[in-house]
């Protein structure tokens, strides 16, 4: 996710990389839930190919975009906690809950899975 600047490499802007790399409904939402990050003052920290959300200097989640089939792309978020003292609409929650992609066997420390509080509701 870099652009050759004369002889700097510099990081391209998440926003830049959802328009170039989604289509349609996930671009929508992607940038969506960017904006509601930045009208929020929530900090999107990149590190290589994906972004860490910050709220009060804590890492809450990670954000993937790459655009293929493949997971964890198209797009996808990755919580580090439990989130119900975070500030989101119900639009918002709603969407979180309906896109769900629970943890499982995918070979990290945390194999075969582990279960997680999301907008205080629970998956396994």
């Amino acid at each position: 996710m870099y652009l050759m600047k004369g002889k700097q490499m510099s990081k391209k802007r998440i926003e830049e990389v959802i328009s170039e790399t989604l289509k349609d409904r996930a671009q929508k939402n992607a940038l969506d839930f960017v904006r509601f990050l930045r009208e929020k003052e929530i900090p999107l920290e990149e590190s290589d190919n994906y972004w860490e959300v910050k709220y009060r200097d804590k890492g809450i989640c990670f954000m993937w975009i790459d655009g293929t089939d493949n997971k964890p792309g198209p797009w996808t978020i990755w919580s580090n906690g439990d989130y119900d003292n975070f500030l989101v609409d119900d639009h918002i929650k709603e969407l979180a809950w309906a896109n769900i992609n629970p943890c499982g066997s995918c070979g990290e420390a945390c194999s075969p899975g582990s279960s997680k509080m999301v907008f205080e509701k629970k998956y396994e």
